[in-house]
C-alpha cells in the first residue's frame, strides 16, 4: 500500500519534557488527604545524580519498579554510528548496586531508529513495551515483551509485533495495562488526520485490533504531543495530552476516559486552552490517588493541578500548588 505523501509526519521532534509525573508526587503531599505513609513521616529525596551511560541528549527514560524493589528504566539513544542505530536500552537500579549501564536491547523493524513510547509490567513479572520505529518518511507502531528478570538480554525480548502503521510525528504513544490484563495503545497518528489513536491486546500483546482515531485535530499545523495515561482503581483508562503547534506552544490539554470492558474512548474534553499569545499550556501528566484523578501541566511558566473525584467526569479548577 502507497503511504500517503508526508504531511504530518514530516517532523521528527525530540522536545526536551519536564519530568511533571515527578512534580505530581511532591503536589499530592500538598493537597491530597494525609495517609497513613504521611502520618509517619515523609523520609528525604537522595541527591540527585547522572544515570550512568546516558548521553546528553537522551531523553529521561521511563521508569517501572517491581515487587523485589527493582526499578528498571527504558529510553533510547544511538548505539551505532555507521550507520547510525538509534535503539531501546534498557538499565536498572537496585539499592545495593545502583545504577547498571545501559544495555541496547530493541531495535526497530523499520529504518534505524526506535523511540520509547511506554512501558507496564504485569502481576506474572512480564515486561510490556510499546516504541515507535522509522522515521519521518515511513514510521509504524510496534510492540515487543520480555521476563522482567531477563530484560537487560536482547534474545528475550519477542520479536516486534506491528501495532499501527502511519506513526506520525512529534512522536508520542503511552501504553496502558487495565485490571483484566487488556494492554491499551495509544499513539499519535495521521492515517485517518493527524490525532490520536488506539488499539487494544486481550492475549498478552499476541494480536491487536486495528487501530481507531479518537482524537483528530483536524487540522494540518496542529498535533497530539506528551500523551500518558494511567488506570483506575476500576481498570478504566485515563489519558491526558497536548496540542501543539509547529512553534511547539501548547494550544490546550485535554483528556479523555475508557471505561471498563469498553474498546472505544470517551469523547475528550478541554482542560485549558493556552494563551495564544505566549508558550502555553504544555507538559500534562495524570495519576490516581486514593480513588481520585491528578492532572498536572504548565500553564507556562506555573504548575498547575487539577482533580476529578468521579473518574473524570467533573473537573476542579486549576490550583497553583507552587506560588514561587
Amino acid at each position: 500500500m502507497m503511504r500517503p505523501k508526508p504531511g504530518h509526519g514530516t517532523l521528527l521532534w525530540r522536545v526536551p519534557v519536564l519530568i511533571v509525573p515527578a512534580l505530581i508526587v511532591s503536589v499530592l503531599l500538598l493537597v491530597a488527604p494525609a495517609g497513613p505513609a504521611q502520618a509517619a513521616g515523609i523520609e528525604q529525596w537522595m541527591p540527585q545524580q547522572r544515570v550512568p551511560g546516558y548521553g546528553d541528549d537522551t531523553l529521561p527514560p521511563v521508569l517501572i519498579a517491581d515487587r523485589s524493589q527493582t526499578v528498571h528504566a527504558f529510553t533510547d539513544q544511538v548505539v551505532e554510528d555507521e550507520p547510525s542505530q538509534h535503539a531501546v536500552v534498557y538499565s536498572r537500579w537496585t539499592l545495593d548496586d545502583g545504577w547498571t549501564d545501559p544495555v541496547d536491547v530493541v531495535l526497530s523493524p523499520l529504518k534505524n531508529y526506535a523511540q520509547v513510547l511506554g512501558v507496564q509490567m504485569d502481576d506474572e513479572g512480564w515486561i510490556h513495551l510499546l516504541f515507535y520505529g522509522g522515521d519521518q518518511t515511513n514510521a509504524n507502531v510496534y510492540y515487543t515483551k520480555a521476563p522482567a528478570v531477563e530484560a537487560n538480554a536482547a534474545p528475550a525480548w519477542s520479536p516486534p509485533v506491528l501495532v499501527g502503521e502511519y506513526a506520525a510525528s512529534p512522536v508520542t504513544g503511552a501504553l496502558g495495562l487495565d485490571n483484566a490484563g487488556t494492554l491499551h495503545a495509544v499513539f499519535a497518528g495521521f492515517q485517518d488526520g493527524s490525532g490520536l489513536y488506539s488499539s487494544n491486546s486481550t492475549d498478552q500483546g499476541e494480536t491487536w485490533s486495528d487501530p481507531t482515531p479518537f482524537f483528530l485535530t483536524y487540522s494540518d499545523i496542529l498535533y497530539p504531543w506528551g500523551v500518558t495515561v494511567t488506570t483506575g482503581t476500576d481498570g478504566a483508562q485515563h489519558a491526558v495530552w497536548n496540542v501543539v503547534n509547529p512553534a511547539g506552544h501548547g494550544v490546550a490539554v485535554y483528556y479523555a476516559g475508557l471505561p471498563p470492558g469498553k474498546e472505544q474512548w470517551q469523547e475528550p474534553v478541554v482542560l485549558e486552552e493556552g494563551d495564544p499569545g505566549g508558550l502555553g499550556v504544555m507538559h500534562p501528566a495524570i495519576i490516581t490517588h486514593q480513588g481520585a484523578l491528578y492532572v498536572a501541566y504548565v500553564r507556562t511558566p506555573k504548575v498547575v493541578v487539577r482533580r476529578s473525584d468521579d473518574g473524570g467526569t467533573t473537573w476542579s479548577d486549576a490550583v497553583i500548588p507552587f506560588p514561587q
